[in-house]
């Protein structure tokens, strides 16, 4: 298994919004569980997070 560096660690002053939106499965891992929070985010995976929004609050 290749060693893999899951960028899973938030800033402090995000903590908190990633711990509700992995709890509310807004925010999933990719295969690997790598939420990758330091990269840029596409159209695509944000549509995705708010379909997962939209359904939580539907």
């Amino acid at each position: 298994m290749a060693n893999i560096n899951l960028d899973n660690t938030p800033d402090t002053w995000a903590k908190e919004a990633v711990d509700w939106a992995v709890k509310n499965n807004i925010l999933h891992g990719d295969e690997n569980g790598n939420y990758k929070l330091h990269e840029n985010c596409t159209r695509q995976e944000m549509l995705v997070f708010i379909d997962r929004l939209y359904k939580l609050i539907k």
